[in-house]
């Protein structure tokens, strides 16, 4: 998976934040380690742009995908 977190970079990492609560918790408390954790060096740039994402923002929109429409394959 450290693999994957390298070549696809934020794509992994919002996916993973997204669809791993235990790791998303551990991006909000502890971002350099939970960026250690699949591979990503944590520079500080990327710690600064983690901690201004608006937290409440994501989830409402993840949650808006759970009990809206569907996107179908055509």
């Amino acid at each position: 998976m450290e693999d994957q977190a390298k070549s696809f970079g934020f794509e992994y990492l919002a996916g993973k934040a997204l669809f791993d609560p235990a790791f998303a918790q551990e991006l909000l408390q502890d971002p350099a380690r939970a960026l250690e954790s699949i591979g990503i060096e944590p520079t500080p740039e990327l710690i600064e742009a983690l901690q201004k994402v608006d937290v409440d923002s994501i989830v409402e929109v993840a949650q808006a995908f759970e009990t809206g429409p569907q996107v179908r394959q055509v």
